[in-house]
């Protein structure tokens, strides 16, 4: 298992439930993760009609078809308004 750190950016009007559900689907998909919520923020520029975004970011292990299944999951959600998957450091 490879090393990844994955940003994403919700509305900010995501309810807390659902926000829940999408940082469980990290944790059932990945190993070893740590959560860093970061809050609400202005974004640099609109993004799907939004102005802000609620950033979260997730290290975490896994490999490569973990990955492209969680990014089929990312890319699914509605209420995920971007995001990012880079490979970490060893």
């Amino acid at each position: 298992m490879n090393k990844f750190e994955s940003t994403i950016v919700l509305k900010p009007d995501i309810t807390k439930k659902m926000k829940d559900e999408i940082i469980n689907k990290f944790k059932t998909l990945t190993k070893d993760v740590e959560i860093d919520e970061r809050g609400k923020k202005i974004l640099a520029y609109e993004v799907k009609g939004y102005k802000e975004g609620i950033y979260i970011v997730f290290n975490f292990k896994s490999t490569n078809k973990i990955n492209r299944e969680l990014e089929d999951y990312i890319k699914n959600n509605l209420n995920i308004l971007k995001y990012i998957i880079l490979k970490g450091e060893e």
